[in-house]
């Protein structure tokens, strides 16, 4: 009895350690490296900035986080220092924002060892980045140099706020401004799902708006740097709307986020050109884009700094609408040029938006094209041809969505069509049962392309299967499926186009990429030699040879 007792707690211990150890296994493995946002914030009259060093390949903000020792991040800082204390007369904080809230494991920051400048700081964590609590003290720092390790936290944090104090060289006695950085890691278990949520943008006028906007550097400022987790990159609007007396935007404009499903929102925190300009701006939600509901208003905003609201319990929005109000400097000025240097948006998935998969199962056609006027047009119709700037005709159907081909036209607009549209002609060589087209327009732009496609077998008879003659929300990818349709021409008649953002037109046609699927049809060919009827014919021969055979037998009796 003793033995099978015995027995049993053994097996009830092992299954209880394998248990523990399972669960110990499965926090080590929820721990993650934390990917963040980063940005310095200074005291009035003293300047921190990250070094930026194209010459250097090694020197860049976002070294941070990379990984690699080897690279470092330079922090560059106007202050003085108190020659009493030999610390910093005004700290500058270097702040960190995880994305989400954390239960923290470690924070570990290796610093520069070469120059064997021990630096002086503090730690401070937050969950709602309003108040902060100390994490670790690093104020009395004078002798390590290299890699400094906080590590067995039993803190949660979404924020972490680095004061630095200042630094101190042990060797030589001195201290100077500068602060480098080899990595700064944070490892830690997500406390929640709230995630930064990946989104696409869109610029809208305001009913009543009789301003324009445009983004006239868009291949220096690019939509990317809102969400590349860098705050020393920009994304710039031009609007040319009337400032009313205070500084603010007489017709505020939109600039909606939209977020691709249903989220229970968290949070969101917008950044403008830290030190340089900042934004005034309210931001409302929907989830239909239609109708919006008010949230959070800092159109009288007069600091410029990250601004950052956690949503009521229960938000759910498909979209965020950042009402932008205006801008300004330092000294009260304000220009039609606002800059946003990063926008996220947190929150936990609930429905993710239907997606229609693109996946034909025959294979894209190769084409000729060509360019037509209608008779008697006016004005001048052709390709670019600027292979300095890789925008070719060719580009038409290269595979890489990425080129571009131009089409330009110099005929007039009647209205908010052209007067005498126009023909892109592919021919595909030969008849085909077709498939699908798809047709990548170039985004950049922003211009609805207003067409409408027509197949044809003889090039003189064609029959119109697409309409896209109303178009003004279009600028991207367009797929459309062909099932059921044959031709050996695609023609498409250009109507013009349309800029909701500035509400313009122009004579230029940009597309990245027109590609049709289908397969080539096989025609019946009479001369092709057909087994199963020659065989028919032998077996009913040889029958009639039979059959004869029988009968001249029967007649010679």
């Amino acid at each position: 009895m003793f033995k099978k007792f015995a027995a049993c707690m053994l097996i009830c211990f092992v299954f209880a350690t394998y248990l523990e150890i399972s669960a110990i296994h499965a926090e080590v493995d929820a721990v993650e490296r934390i990917e963040y946002y980063y940005y310095l914030q200074s005291q009035s009259g003293t300047t921190a900035r990250f070094t930026n060093a194209p010459g250097n390949p090694g020197i860049y903000p976002r070294y941070l986080n990379d990984n690699n020792p080897a690279t470092i991040a330079q922090i560059e800082y106007s202050g003085a220092y108190d020659n009493e204390t030999g610390l910093l007369e005004k700290s500058f904080y270097l702040y960190l924002d995880l994305g989400g809230t954390y239960a923290l494991r470690d924070i570990s920051v290796k610093w520069y060892p070469t120059s064997q400048r021990c630096v002086k700081y503090i730690i401070e964590g937050s969950t709602d980045g309003r108040t902060y609590a100390t994490i670790a003290d690093h104020s009395d720092n004078v002798t390590e140099f290299d890699t400094i390790t906080d590590d067995n936290l039993n803190v949660k944090a979404r924020y972490l706020r680095f004061e630095i104090l200042g630094n101190y060289r042990q060797s030589d006695g001195t201290r100077n401004t500068y602060f480098v950085i080899s990595e700064l890691t944070v490892n830690g278990v997500l406390d929640s799902n709230s995630r930064s949520i990946p989104y696409t943008v869109d610029l809208a006028l305001k009913e009543g708006a009789d301003g324009i906007i445009t983004q006239p550097s868009i291949n220096i400022y690019p939509t990317d740097n809102l969400y590349d987790k860098n705050l020393h990159s920009l994304y710039e609007i031009q609007y040319s709307g009337a400032f009313k007396p205070d500084g603010t935007l007489e017709y505020p404009y939109y600039m909606i986020i939209n977020l691709g499903g249903l989220y229970e929102l968290d949070s969101y925190f917008i950044a403008p050109y830290l030190d340089v300009k900042g934004l005034r701006f309210k931001v409302a939600v929907s989830e239909d884009n239609v109708t919006y509901y008010d949230c959070f208003d800092h159109s009288d905003n007069n600091r410029i700094t990250i601004t950052s609201d956690t949503f009521a319990e229960g938000v759910k929005a498909r979209y965020v609408r950042f009402e932008i109000c205006g801008n300004f400097k330092a000294d009260g000025s304000y220009n039609t040029y606002t800059y946003i240097s990063e926008l996220a948006v947190f929150g936990t998935l609930i429905e993710e938006e239907p997606r229609t998969e693109f996946n034909p199962r025959n294979p894209k056609i190769a084409y000729t094209y060509s360019l037509k006027k209608k008779d008697g047009a006016e004005g001048v119709l052709f390709f670019t041809n600027a292979p300095d700037l890789n925008q070719v005709p060719e580009n038409l159907n290269d595979g890489d969505l990425d080129t571009i081909a131009q089409i330009q036209y110099s005929g007039e607009y009647e209205g908010n069509l052209l007067k005498d549209s126009f023909y892109l002609i592919l021919d595909l060589g030969s008849v085909h049962e077709l498939e699908a087209l798809l047709v990548k327009w170039y985004p950049v732009s922003r211009r609805c392309v207003k067409y409408i496609v027509s197949v044809s077998e003889d090039g003189e008879n064609y029959t119109e299967v697409l309409d896209y003659s109303d178009n003004v929300t279009l600028y991207d990818t367009v797929t459309d499926d062909l099932s059921g349709l044959s031709g050996r021409y695609v023609r498409f008649e250009i109507l013009g186009n349309y800029r909701a953002t500035d509400q313009t037109r122009n004579g230029f046609f940009v597309i990245s990429e027109i590609e049709v699927y289908g397969m080539e049809r096989q025609e019946p060919n009479p001369q092709t030699f057909d087994m199963n009827h020659f065989t028919a014919f032998i077996i009913v021969l040889t029958t009639a040879i039979s059959f004869k055979k029988r009968s001249v037998i029967v007649s010679s009796h």
